[in-house]
């Protein structure tokens, strides 16, 4: 059964009849029950991709946990980007001054 959806502001699915969100209405039926308080992670991050296997039913601290180390994560990334950046620009400024 098909029923249309759209992306809301946040980036999530609903199902333009209801408003309801799409992860959640599959995660009830992969897990059989989702209190209010349960709370549905996308694995991969991609909020559009509501494949049961991609949808994990947590408790509202542990999906706290799995985003807070995955911000750390990014934020560590970020960090060394930013190192590797500036040492390659470092090293083709010497590059540059051989060749001047």
């Amino acid at each position: 059964m098909f029923q249309e959806t759209y992306v809301d502001k946040n980036g999530y699915l609903r199902y333009s009849s209801s408003g309801k969100l799409v992860h959640r209405d599959v995660a009830k039926r992969k897990y059989g029950t989702l209190s209010k308080w349960d709370q549905v992670h996308h694995i991969d991050a991609n909020k559009l991709n509501n494949q049961p296997a991609n949808l994990m039913k947590l408790s509202k601290s542990e999906h706290e946990i799995i985003h807070h180390k995955s911000n750390k994560a990014v934020q560590n990334l970020n960090s060394l980007d930013y190192a590797l950046g500036k040492a390659i620009i470092n090293a083709l400024k010497g590059i540059f001054k051989i060749f001047r």
